[in-house]
C-alpha cells in the first residue's frame, strides 16, 4: 500500500463527514444506531484527508460487522494533551502513553503538544483478552473462528503509523470494543506540508503487545 502522504491541516469534521454518511447507510441496513460525539473547538489535524477517511471507514465497517441488529456504534473525537497522556487498562499498545509523551516533549517549544483521538465504539460481542494483541495483523483469525480480520485493520494501522499516530483497541467480552487512532494536531501556524514530508518519528510505535 502506498503510504506517501499529502499532509495538510484538516478540520476533524471533514475527516468524519463522508465515512459517517456512508456508515449511516450500512447502519440502516442492519438496524444499528449510529451516532457521533465531537468535542467542540478541536484543533486542525495534520493529515492526508483521503487516507484518514479510509481509516474511519474501515473502523466503522469493522464495527458494523461485529455488532448485532439493534446494537449501536458511535464515533468520538476529542482532544488529548500529550503532557498528561492517560494509560488505559486493557488497551493494546503499551507504548501509547510513552509515545504521546515523547512526541509532546519534542513539540514543547511549539507550544502545541496536542493530539486528537478518533474512536469508534460498538456494542458488539467484544474480543477475548488473549486475542487483542493480534487484531491489527493482516488476515488474522482467532482459534475460536468467531473473531478475525482481513486487511482492513492492518491498513488502518499502516496509515495511522505513517501519520506519526498510534492505533489502539480496548474491548470487553459481551460489552463491545473501541478502536481508536490518535493523530498529532497541526502546528498552530497552520502551514501546509507537501506530500514528501514525513511525520515525527517519536510517535511511530507498534501496537503489538
Amino acid at each position: 500500500m502506498d503510504t506517501t502522504l499529502a499532509l495538510k491541516p484538516v478540520p476533524i469534521d471533514e475527516l468524519l463527514l463522508d465515512p459517517f454518511s456512508e456508515g449511516a447507510v450500512q447502519a440502516r441496513r442492519k438496524c444499528i444506531a449510529l451516532t457521533k460525539n465531537i468535542e467542540a473547538s478541536l484543533p486542525l489535524v495534520l493529515a492526508d484527508k483521503n487516507k484518514i477517511c479510509r481509516v474511519v471507514s474501515n473502523l466503522l465497517r469493522n464495527a458494523f460487522n461485529h455488532t448485532a441488529e439493534g446494537g449501536s456504534v458511535r464515533i468520538d473525537a476529542h482532544l488529548m494533551d500529550g503532557f498528561r497522556a492517560p494509560s488505559w487498562p486493557g488497551q493494546v499498545g503499551a507504548t501509547h502513553a510513552e509515545g504521546l509523551a515523547a512526541f509532546a516533549e519534542s513539540r514543547r517549544d511549539s507550544g502545541n503538544p496536542t493530539f486528537v483521538k478518533i474512536a469508534v465504539k460498538d456494542t458488539g460481542k467484544g474480543i477475548p483478552p488473549e486475542d487483542l494483541s493480534y487484531v491489527f495483523d493482516p488476515y488474522w483469525r482467532s482459534d475460536s473462528k468467531d473473531v478475525g480480520t482481513g486487511l482492513g485493520l492492518a491498513v488502518v494501522k499502516r496509515i495511522v503509523t505513517a501519520h506519526g499516530g498510534i492505533v489502539a483497541v480496548r474491548s470487553r467480552e459481551g460489552e463491545g470494543s473501541e478502536f481508536s487512532s490518535t493523530l498529532p494536531a497541526a502546528a498552530s501556524n497552520g502551514a501546509e506540508t507537501d506530500s514528501t514530508s514525513q511525520p515525527p518519528q517519536a510517535l511511530r510505535a507498534s501496537t503489538s503487545a
